[in-house]
């Protein structure tokens, strides 16, 4: 009955902790909430896009619900496997380039909670994809 207001009371004034390591962070962590990364014929924006550096691959999870009507409009140019790809070549190898292995999942989160997080129980995957680099060249494959 009193354990949670004197655990409160003994966490007050103490440093917040930082991050657990391996815990995703949104990509537009240190830039503007307004930052944009330009793929294929879309605009997306940084706070659509999670990266996450795991042991031997970087993780990307993207958000493309709001894109939608775009990417219906741009038709072939905005596969699910371009976009990828063009994703891995624009934004993730700028950012790890010692990275060789990318796993990408293109989704869509049509609902949100009263905070404005995602709904992960209606989550729509339209793809997953790994993106190997050997030598200069991206090598896709669907998962």
């Amino acid at each position: 009955m009193f354990a949670m207001p004197l655990l409160a009371l003994a966490l007050l004034g103490q440093p917040a902790a930082a991050p657990a390591e391996g815990l995703s962070a949104p990509v537009s962590g240190d830039v503007s909430a307004t930052a944009t990364v330009a793929v294929g014929p879309l605009t997306l924006k940084a706070g659509d896009l999670r990266a996450t550096e795991k042991p031997g691959y970087v993780h990307l999870m993207v958000d493309l619900f709001p894109y939608r009507d775009a990417i219906k409009a741009a038709g072939d140019k905005a596969k699910p496997e371009v976009l990828a790809k063009d994703l891995v070549k624009k934004f993730l190898l700028p950012k790890y380039p010692q990275a060789a292995k990318f796993k990408v999942v293109l989704a869509e989160f049509p609902e949100r909670d009263e905070y404005d997080a995602p709904r992960w129980d209606k989550i729509q995957v339209l793809g997953r994809y790994n993106v190997t680099l050997k030598g200069k060249a991206l090598h896709l494959a669907k998962e």
